[in-house]
This record gives structure tokens, sequence and C-alpha cells, in this order.
């Protein structure tokens, strides 16, 4: 049988033993199914028997014996054969192993089916294997010119990507010679001649600018970090400042980064340093710390709280003012931790508001109550602004919080003394209104009354106490806008405080004997000699001693007190009538609050008598002072006058009619 006929007849347990091969090669031909491993190494067979079943002669046969001659397809199919195989990753070793192995496949399944007249045709054995031994030459032929083009083609990516590349690139071989360099290096470094070894570096200036301990210093030749990649060094990044060789006063910022090029076998056999010219960088870091510098002195040095935020919201910033106010900790309040410092009935307001800023890019005003660092909530205005690029974008928000806790109780105290100013107005009106009726009354019926003079007379005497009580109103008013608008002159004279209270009990005597009150009096013996106009401090404790009366039910209890200090005369009312509301008593002294002590109005006045008080004590350089426990729970009144001392020999003025015996006495009313 001739073995082209064998091959014919067995090529299906061929072709599995050699699939049975390809399928161990490494890396394996797995991403090619066995019709893709089989077609070509089918064809290769094929032609081999049709040139086994074809005569040659001699001339033919010492031909392909020296590899010169092959059938035109399979010259073709072999060259194909190699393209597939390269493209599936297979090494030129591998593609031999292959054709061996198809050789094997062949020879062996022949061998062992083979009879005596088989093995005896030689020829055709010798033929098989040139034929073999021919495609495989073709497709190693092949797969050498496809990996010189792939080479090719490969150096002329990297040399395009080495020039193309924003960075300084330089290759040295193992030496420390320069054997590469791309364009950018060039303009980094200007025209230069290339260094043959490491030491040979030294012409390149350099100086270390990467803030370290040896910042400023000359780089020398093995600590370059190409040197240093040689010697298989971890690379890492070098901050240096280097002198162009074309342009000796000009210096650029570099960063340097090196790595050791290794072979096959793991041997450095050469290096490569990429550099990035930062010069304008490092320019424009300084420029902007430079301007952040500014920017922080200059909120430091407001007197509002500023803070900043990104896009998102997330605060980034704040200035020393607002650690200072809050107490907390630098950058505890970054992020969303700041809405933590409001009072927590303002915080969903508050978050709300912002989220709306967030989501809209409006302006962000709102008020809130903001915790102090003594724990006070003291309440802030918050406004802020989206800050833009040139497309419009929000690239941050500047804001601000201010103080207006001040402000906004001040706010609050100008309406609640307008509401005081209302409330006296409609008192005015009806005090002044109240006496009007009886006048008129009284006008109407002295019409009626010609001839009745008792009558007339009554009338008369209720006209009399009318006018008398409205001139008593008008006066008071007059009375109060001289005094706060500083338009009343004191007649001052020294004088005794004792005989500003007989003075002031002669006027005071019938409203508290009318209501009951028991009166006592502790004046003591010592002269109490004061700077003062007499009449205006017997007008202050006549209405102290009043208003006693007035808020103290029937049969109450007043206590009048005289102490003389060392350089200050004391005089205090007290009662155990109805008391100041806490709320009230910071407020007493107030122009237009006082009407609020008087739910009831029947004793009349327009209330404006404290206001008289404290205005003409602090004339006379004294003060006036008023405590209360509570409402129900009685008052206290005390006026303070500077003492005149006495001269030597001087003796204690006598009131007239004062006993000469005991400090104290006791008054009750009937």
């Amino acid at each position: 049988m001739r073995l082209s006929t064998f091959i014919a007849q067995n090529k299906d347990s061929i072709m599995q033993a050699w699939e049975n091969f390809a399928r161990t090669i490494e890396p394996p031909a797995l991403t090619m199914d066995s019709k893709a491993l089989r077609n070509h190494a089918a064809f290769i067979l094929d032609t081999i028997s049709l040139d086994l079943e074809t005569a040659e002669s001699s001339d033919e046969q010492h031909r392909k014996s020296w590899g010169l001659g092959m059938h035109a397809s399979a010259h073709t199919h072999a060259r194909t054969h190699a393209e597939q195989r390269l493209q599936a990753g297979y090494t030129i070793n591998q593609l031999v192993s292959e054709y061996c192995a198809l050789r094997a496949s062949v020879l062996r399944l022949w061998e062992k089916n083979a009879n005596p007249a088989m093995l005896g045709d030689l020829g055709d054995v010798i033929r098989f294997n040139e034929a073999v031994d021919q495609a495989l030459a073709e497709s190693v032929q092949r797969y050498a010119e496809l990996m010189d083009e792939s080479l090719q083609t490969e150096h002329s990516r990297l040399e395009a990507l080495l020039q193309a590349a924003p960075v300084a690139i330089v290759m040295a071989d193992r030496d420390g010679k320069l054997v590469v360099a791309n364009a950018e290096n060039k303009r980094l470094w200007g025209e230069h001649s290339w260094p043959e070894n490491v030491d040979q570096y030294a012409q390149w200036k350099g100086w270390w600018a990467d803030d370290s301990v040896l910042h400023g210093q000359r780089v020398n030749p093995k600590a370059w970090a190409l040197a240093r990649a040689l010697t298989g060094q971890e690379p890492r990044h070098d901050v240096v400042r280097i002198e162009p060789f074309d342009q000796p006063d000009v210096r650029k910022t570099v960063l340097m980064r090196a790595a050791p090029v290794y072979d096959a076998s793991k041997r450095i056999m050469g290096a490569v340093v990429a550099q990035i010219d930062i010069t304008r960088r490092i320019e424009v870091q300084a420029a902007l710390r430079e301007s952040e510098a500014k920017f922080r002195t200059i909120a430091n040095a407001m007197p509002q709280m500023v803070w900043s935020a990104q896009p998102d919201g997330a605060h980034d910033y704040f200035n020393q003012q607002w650690y200072d106010f809050t107490g907390l900790p630098a950058g505890s309040t970054d992020g969303d931790g700041w809405s933590e410092a409001f009072h927590p009935e303002d915080q969903p307001h508050t978050w709300a508001l912002w989220r709306h800023s967030l989501a809209t890019g409006e302006l962000y005003e709102v008020q809130y109550r903001l915790r102090h660092h003594s724990g006070q909530y003291r309440w802030t205005l918050g406004r802020a602004l989206p800050v833009r690029d040139d497309e419009g974008r929000i690239t941050r928000w500047m804001g601000t919080c201010t103080d207006i806790h001040d402000q906004k109780l001040a706010e609050e105290e100008l309406r609640q003394a307008n509401r005081h100013k209302d409330d006296f107005l409609a008192m005015l009106a009806h005090e002044l209104r109240n006496p009007l009726a009886p006048i008129a009354t009284a006008a109407h019926l002295l019409a009626l009354s010609a001839g009745n003079e008792a009558m007339v007379r009554q009338v008369s005497a209720i006209i009399d106490r009318q006018v008398a009580h409205m001139t008593e109103l008008v006066d008071d008013l007059l009375d109060v806008s001289r005094v706060t608008r500083g338009l009343v002159e004191l007649q001052l004279e020294t004088i005794d405080v004792k005989a500003v209270v007989a003075s002031a009990l002669e006027q005071a005597r019938p409203l508290i004997d009318s209501r009951g009150h028991t009166l006592t009096q502790h004046l003591g013996w010592a002269a109490a000699l004061v700077q003062g106009d007499k009449t205006r401090l017997v007008q202050v404790l006549a209405n102290l001693l009043n208003n006693a009366a007035k808020y103290t039910p029937q049969g109450g209890q007043i206590v009048l007190a005289l102490e003389v200090g060392e350089a200050q005369v004391r005089l205090s009312v007290g009662d155990n009538g109805s008391g100041i509301a806490p709320a009230l008593l910071p407020r007493i002294f107030e122009l237009f609050t006082q009407a609020e002590r008087t739910p009831d109005r029947a004793q009349g006045g327009l209330g404006m008598g404290l206001t008289l008080v404290k205005h003409i004590i602090g004339l006379h350089g004294g003060q006036v002072q008023a405590r209360s426990a509570g409402a129900g729970l009685g008052s206290e009144f005390t006026v303070t006058l500077p003492l005149v001392p006495q001269t030597a020999g001087s003796g204690n003025v006598q009131l007239p009619g004062q006993a000469k015996a005991g400090s104290s006495s006791a008054v009750h009313g009937r």
C-alpha cells in the first residue's frame, strides 16, 4: 500500500492524534475549535498525498530534498498556517512542535499498521518527510517575517508615542549612556551632549526642590533618578529645580520618576525616566496659597463668621470667628456638622431653606439661634451666595453668620415699647375723658339751676374737682416731658433728708390713712444731709409712698426706713402689697411700662411716677432700685443719694414735732 493511500484511509485517526497533541501546547490553542485546528493540517496532508501520487524526476527530487521546491498550494497554506498560529499566540517553538507532531502522527500510525510490503516503500516516506520539512520551513519563514513586521510596527508605535508624549522621556543602557530621548526632553533641557555614563551626569544642573533636608542643595550625579534606577532602587517622585543648557538664567521645576528595565533573566539592562515640567503648577500653587492666605486673613479680620461650602452643600471652611463664637474644635463642623450648633427648634426650617438654595441656586438667608460658647443660644443671621464659573455652574457657596442677638432683642423691646405706648395713650385718653363727663353734666345742671344756690355750689364743686384732676394729669405729662428732655433746673441746697420725709409724709398721709395701712418708720437720729432740690426730692418720696398705699390691699403694712452710711444716704419704702412680676421688674422705671401694674385704675393717675423718680434721682447723682419677690409678695423701692459730710461741731438737725426718744415709730391709719 502506498503511503499516500494509507494517509487517505486513516486521515481521521491521524488528525485526532495530531489535535490531541495540539491542545497540549502552551498557551493552549483552545481559542480555535476542532475544525479550525484541523483545516490547515488536513489540507497539508491532502497536498502531500497528492504530491506522493505524482511522479518526480531526479532533478525535482533533488531540489525538494534541498528544500528548493514545493507544491504552490502547499506553499500558500504553510504561510497561512503561520499567520493563523501567530494570531493564536503560538511561539515559533510551538509551531515547529506542531509540524513534528503531524509527522509523528502519520509515521507512527503507518509503522503500527504497515506490512513488509509497505515498509519497503522507502521513497514515499522520504518524500513525505521532505514535504513536511518544506511546509515547516515555509511556515517558520512566514512566522519570522510577521514577527519582524510586528516588531517594526511596535517600534514605530513606540517611537510615535515617545515623540507625542507631553512628558520628557529618556532611556539609558546599563552603563548610564543615553540611547533614546524624545522631543519634549529637548524642549525641557535644550540642546546638550548625551552622557556616556553616570559620572557624566555631572553636566546636568539641578537642585532639590522637595522641601526635604536636601532642599536647595545641588543634585550629585549618582543621585539623579535615572542613576538610582540603574542600581535597582525603588522608583520615587523627585522634585528638582533645573537649569536648561541653553537658558542659563532660567529655572524650571521638574517632577521626575525613573524605573529600571529588566531582560528575560531579570537583570537590569537599562533604565527609563519620565520628567514633567511643573513650573507653572508650582507658580499657580504658590499664587493659590498666597490668595488663600489673603482670604483667610481677610476672613479672620472680619467681625462676622465666614464659611464656605462645596456645590453639594458640604461645608469645608469656617473662619476663626466661627470657632471663637461657638467654642467648637476646628474642623468639627465640616460637612453637615454645623447644624448641630443650631437650636433644635430652628434646624428643620434652616435645613429646608439650605436645601432649596442648593437646588435652585437662589440666595440663602435665614435667622436662627446659634449656640454660643457660653452655652447661650444667640440669634444669628445666616446668608450665602453661590460662586459660578464662566458657564454658570455653581463651584462654591460663600456665606456669613452675623450675631444679631442684641438687635433682635432691641427690636422686640421696641415692639413692646410701642405696645406700651399704645396702651398708655389709650389709658391717657380714658383718664382725660373721665373728668369730661361730670364736667359736661355739671354744665348742663348749671343751666337748669338758676336761683338754686345750693345746687350751683354743688355743681361748681364738681367742676372744680374734675378740673383740678385734669390739671394734675396735664401737669404730670408736662413734668415728665421736661424731666426726660433735661429741661428741669434743680434748686440745689444742703438739706436733711428727714425734712424731705416729713413733707412727703404730709402729702401721702391722707391716702395711707384712707386705706387703713400701718406705716412703720425707721429714721434714726443721725442727720442725713444731701445736696438737692427739696421740692423734687419730696415729689420722689411722696410718689413712692403713694404707690405703696395704692398697690397694697386695705390694712396693709408700709415701712419707711432711712440709713446713713459713710458716703451715702439710703431711703427705702417697702410694702406687703401686690408686688411686681419678674418679667416687669427690669423695666419698671421705663416710660409707659408702669401702666401694666394697674389692672384697677381706681386711684387715677397716668402711672408715670416711677419714670420721674428715676430721672430726678439721677439728676441728683443718686440711684433708685426696685425689688420684689414676685406678684402678691410686696415690693421695696430704695433711693440712694450722696451724703454731704458734716463740718466739725455741727449737731443733729431736729425736725419740728420729732420725738426725742426712740428711733422708730408706727402710725396706724384709721
